[in-house]
Order: C-alpha cells, then sequence, then structure tokens
C-alpha cells in the first residue's frame, strides 16, 4: 500500500516538473524594459545601454532601454 502511494507521488511529482520547464522555455515573451532613472546621454545610459547588450545577447530577447530622467521610485513601481 505505502509502495503504490509512494510511487503516485514520485509520478506526480516528475510530471509537475516537466511541466514547469516545459512553461519556462517560452520566457521572457515580451520585450524587456531596462529602466534608467536618469537622462539620456549620461554615464548610467552608456553603462545600461551596454548591459542591454549583453543580456540581450544572452537571453535571446529585446532589451529596451528607458530612460527616465528625474524619476522618482513611485514612477518606477507604476511602470
Amino acid at each position: 500500500m505505502y509502495k503504490s502511494i509512494l510511487k503516485c507521488s514520485i509520478a506526480a511529482v516528475a510530471l509537475s516538473l516537466t511541466s514547469m520547464a516545459l512553461h519556462a522555455e517560452s520566457y521572457p515573451t515580451k520585450p524587456v524594459r531596462l529602466i534608467v532613472p536618469f537622462p539620456p546621454g549620461g554615464s548610467v545610459d552608456y553603462v545600461a545601454r551596454t548591459i542591454s547588450q549583453k543580456f540581450s545577447e544572452n537571453l535571446g530577447q529585446t532589451i529596451v532601454v528607458d530612460n527616465r530622467g528625474a524619476c522618482q521610485i513611485s514612477c518606477v513601481l507604476r511602470s
């Protein structure tokens, strides 16, 4: 009795992990936004664009750098 319960629970865990792995392959489906809380043209913008190129190569997804000069934490949370 306990062996059959153990086998069923192992099978259920294996199936759930397999389904999670299949769903994880398509992430991210939309372009990723990198919010920079400084105006464009500065050193922070340069670093953000350099990092976004590496992220784009690793993820295989478009990274959009969104410069928001004088941005507070509230404007980042609204995005």
